[in-house]
Parts: structure tokens; sequence; C-alpha cells
């Protein structure tokens, strides 16, 4: 899920070097309001993953879906 993330929206981009901290840190302590719908963002982006138990299921589908298509599952060990 993280490609569905953007710069600017959900998260600051640092470059590789991280060369461009000190501007970035500028940036949003001039700008605080900035950083703070950042931070919103960021946060309900998050919230869809809080569920436990649909947590949980997703993660029994996906298994499922794995074994279907590697195939280790018995449905497909028949055919």
């Amino acid at each position: 899920m993280e490609g569905r993330l953007i710069a600017g929206i959900h998260y600051v981009e640092l470059s590789d070097k991280y060369d461009n901290i000190d501007e970035i840190i500028d940036h949003y302590s001039s700008n605080p309001k900035e950083a703070e719908a950042i931070i919103k963002n960021a946060n309900e982006y998050v919230q869809q993953f809080m569920n436990d138990k649909l947590e949980d299921l997703l993660c029994l589908k996906i298994l499922q879906k794995y074994t279907e298509l590697s195939g280790q599952s018995n449905a497909n060990r028949f055919h």
C-alpha cells in the first residue's frame, strides 16, 4: 500500500543522500500548517489499517491466494 502514498501529502520526501534535510526542516518550521496537514493526512491514511479483525482476514486471504497460485493448496492438488 506504500505505493499509494504521495510525497507532500502523506509524508515529507528526503533526497537519497539526505542533503536536503536542512532545507526541509527550515521550510516546515516556517510553515507549520503544511506540516500539520501532512501529519493529519498520514494519520487518516493509517486508520484503514487499524481494524485488527479486518487485517487478520486480509492476511488469511493473501495466504490463501499465495498457496493457490503457488500450487500448494489442497484445492489445486486434485485437478
